[in-house]
């Protein structure tokens, strides 16, 4: 299953504000929902696991992430991979970072999902729909926690 979305998310802070709070995986970690057992692997890199599934097919992924800031560019990027029970996840999202107004910033972002296996297969369109959800939330989740972050 193949995947991907886009939105924007105006964050309450200016862009240094942001940057310094992408600069920190740990705190960038504690924004995707449901990452359990996180680890700093390194800079810019973590580990946890994700439960995913439904009905009687349950399990947990062990993911690997990687947060590259690039603040001359103007863009951040996650990568995520993943894999248990006989699933997998490759996933990149990233966000130009812009100025937005007095004290704002705007993220404009994208990201494509690849999940393979049987959990993703039977979820069908219910995965789908939970994919895009978690997405939008975790933007939603990163904006709010910068703002808090600047003030």
């Amino acid at each position: 299953m193949n995947l991907e979305y886009a939105g924007q998310e105006t964050v309450a802070a200016g862009p240094d504000a942001v940057w310094a709070f992408l600069q920190d995986p740990a705190r960038v970690a504690a924004c995707l929902p449901g990452l359990e057992d996180v680890k700093v692997t390194g800079p810019g890199e973590l580990e946890g696991h994700v439960p995913f599934g439904s009905g009687f097919l349950r399990g947990r992924l062990r993911v690997q992430l990687q947060v590259n800031t690039d603040p001359a560019a103007g863009r951040v990027t996650v990568r995520a991979q993943g894999g248990g029970l006989g699933n997998t996840l490759n996933l990149t999202a990233g966000a130009d970072v812009k100025p937005h107004g007095d004290a704002r910033t705007l993220l404009d972002w994208s990201g494509q999902a690849e999940l393979r296996g049987p959990a993703f297969a039977l979820g069908g369109r219910a995965v789908e729909a939970q994919a895009e959800r978690l997405v939008t939330r975790t933007f939603r989740t990163l904006g709010d926690q910068i703002a808090r972050s600047a003030s």
